[in-house]
């Protein structure tokens, strides 16, 4: 039997419509693939702009706390000599203060050399080990501001 052309269209318009909609299928799908792939883009953005803006406010007192330091260890060692309770209350504070806000003495005598915060000025017999600080190192938030200064023994 033979088909006319009014029972051929319903099924053409049903082919013609199917492909349609399976190509709408595919376009959003790869719209939803682009769309998550461009807010995980945008999370990351967020989150590396947050961290950032968090870093540069911890250092942003950096050259200044690296313009105290010299001063703050000069007046160290005048309290060391003169012994003066008075100076010694008030040093101490100005310490807890700065430690407070992320300055740090980095930690050295009777370690081994660590050429990642320390400076070596003489070496005598083995030079294994930090048995003289000639000027302290500090950190400011983890980050190395001044190196210190050491004889190894």
């Amino acid at each position: 039997m033979k088909k006319n052309i009014q029972d051929e269209i319903p099924e053409i318009i049903e082919d013609t419509v199917v492909d349609e909609v399976t190509q709408l299928q595919a376009q959003l799908e790869e719209t939803e693939r682009k769309y998550q792939r461009a807010l995980a883009d945008y999370q990351n953005l967020v989150r590396r702009t947050q961290q950032d803006a968090v870093r540069k406010a911890k250092l942003a007192t950096k050259d200044f706390v690296v313009d105290l330091i010299q001063p703050l260890n000069h007046l160290s060692l005048a309290a060391g000599q003169l012994n003066d309770p008075g100076l010694n209350m008030v040093l101490t504070q100005l310490w807890q203060t700065l430690n407070m806000h992320g300055l740090a003495e980095i930690e050295c005598l009777g370690k081994a050399f660590d050429a990642e915060v320390m400076e070596v000025v003489e070496i005598t017999e083995k030079g294994k080990k930090v048995t003289k600080i000639v000027s302290p190192g500090y950190r400011l938030h983890g980050e190395v501001i001044q190196f210190a200064k050491v004889i190894l023994d």
